[in-house]
């Protein structure tokens, strides 16, 4: 019996798993499924379907048919699978076989995008290793880096303080890659930005003390930017975990693609999991040392604010939790900096302060989205946009209508679709590009500043309300 591809949590681990158990007419389902969600994975979706569809149309001769060859929890040989070995429980209805049966299908992704890495560019990538009174744990997490299978790496490890023997084990692991660094106490920001001002690599990445990444993160993290040049920050899942003793608890598989508005209710994308360019630093800074915590957070907002995430859904990272360890996201949780994040970043977002999902929260919501102008500009993406005269024009008047109490945002090419069911407002500054009415109730306005000539037939009938920057532009129109 085919499965159902639009019932399944993961189509491409999905189709996988259907394609070892012989049902090629639903794997082929799910891989068509899963390149039309994940670009990034197109190449891989595509050779297994056709794989797929080869065995499903000749069933009768099963010298033809291909099946995954991963092993049952065939999970590559390092720190990282010893550590899922302690694993006890996963959480909520999952049981372990399940959890590892999924991590081992993601395992045939994992090695054929390695595969595909081997003999390309490895340009040079920073990891950014903050760490305090982390003696116990903290070679585990470079062990993690020094199995990586990529081979141009450096480790800067930013002490903040500590007074246990943590110093020790990193000088005894005796890596001519690591960087080790004793700074005067302060917070994990200070940590984190002394090593970002010291790195020297074109990519940085970013891994806590007491983490654990897969051998492959690296090759893997390297290789999504490399295929996506337009991309300046790259992150994968994560699996979330307790430390019990020598076990790991309440295992779960944890990540998503980008969604602006949830992410500026709450983070869901962890740091460990995260590669970023060099540029993208340069151009929107390091860390916010004010904050006590949720700076990583505070981070990939404005991170986020100039360039759409791009997300490689695999699990690449283990998360440990454990209250044993002093860790500043389980001390520290009375201190409430969210507002204060949220209020820096409104502009950026759709989502209202504070706003819950009952009713009340509703109600806020609504009322944010009243009062919230999108200004959508011809510029290709964040990474261009200051070269476009349209850009700063734009956000000049954005300033003008946050003083009458407007909230707004400023939207190039690659984010007019991303808050399709968001704002009161579009208002299109029309230069170069043309731009596709949005069909969802809003109001919709064309601000004509330059270039009459490209407008196209009927366009003008698309919006609500048309502006021209001049008597000229409003009589040829």
């Amino acid at each position: 019996m085919t499965t159902n591809p639009t019932m399944s949590p993961g189509f491409l681990a999905e189709g996988l798993k259907l394609r070892h158990s012989g049902d090629d007419e639903g794997a082929l389902a799910c891989f068509q499924r899963a390149a039309e969600m994940f670009p990034e994975l197109a190449t891989i979706c595509a050779e297994n379907a056709e794989m797929a569809a080869l065995a499903a149309s000749e069933r009768a001769t099963p010298a033809v048919a291909v099946r995954s060859s991963a092993p049952r929890h065939g999970l590559t040989k390092g720190i990282f699978a010893d550590q899922l070995a302690k694993l006890d429980r996963p959480a909520k209805e999952n049981s372990k076989e399940e959890l590892l049966d999924t991590l081992a299908q993601e395992e045939v992704v994992i090695r054929r995008l390695a595969q595909a890495q081997r003999n390309a560019p490895s340009p040079l990538v920073s990891v950014i290793m903050p760490t305090y009174n982390r003696a116990y744990v903290i070679a585990e997490a470079i062990e993690s880096v020094a199995q990586q299978t990529y081979p141009n790496w450096h480790l800067e490890i930013c002490d903040d303080g500590s007074s246990d023997r943590t110093r020790e084990v990193v000088e005894a692991m005796k890596n001519k890659r690591i960087s080790y660094r004793q700074l005067p106490k302060a917070n994990g920001a200070k940590a984190r930005n002394q090593g970002l001002r010291r790195c020297k690599g074109e990519i940085i990445t970013f891994l806590d003390s007491d983490n654990i990444w897969h051998p492959e993160f690296l090759s893997a993290c390297v290789g999504s930017l490399a295929r996506n040049p337009e991309a300046q920050m790259v992150y994968t899942g994560y699996i979330d975990t307790e430390v019990r003793g020598t076990r790991l608890t309440g295992a779960e598989l944890k990540g998503r693609r980008v969604d602006y508005g949830a992410l500026f209710e709450r983070n869901f994308i962890d740091l460990n999991t995260v590669a970023i360019r060099r540029s993208l630093y340069e151009s929107a800074g390091g860390f916010d040392e004010a904050l006590v915590r949720q700076q990583d957070w505070e981070l990939i907002l404005r991170y986020a604010a100039k360039t759409r995430p791009h997300f490689l859904p695999l699990h690449l990272v283990l998360y440990r939790r454990n209250p044993a360890w002093g860790q500043v996201t389980l001390e520290q949780k009375d201190v409430d900096t969210r507002t204060r994040i949220q209020r820096r970043h409104r502009r950026f977002y759709g989502g209202s302060l504070r706003a819950g999902s009952g009713a009340r929260g509703k109600k806020q919501r609504a009322a944010h989205m009243q009062r919230l102008i999108r200004i959508k500009i011809s510029a290709p993406d964040r990474t261009q946009a200051k070269e476009w005269g349209d850009f700063h024009f734009a956000n000049q008047l954005g300033a003008e209508l946050a003083k009458l109490g407007w909230n707004y945002t400023v939207d190039c090419q690659d984010e007019w679709k991303r808050s399709e069911d968001e704002g009161q407002v579009d208002l299109v500054i029309r230069g170069r590009h043309r731009y596709p009415r949005s069909e969802r109730g809003a109001l919709n306005l064309l601000w004509m500043i330059s270039h009459p000539d490209r407008l196209a037939h009927g366009e003008l009938e698309d919006f609500d309300h048309v502006f021209v920057a001049s008597d000229v532009y409003a009589e040829d129109l």
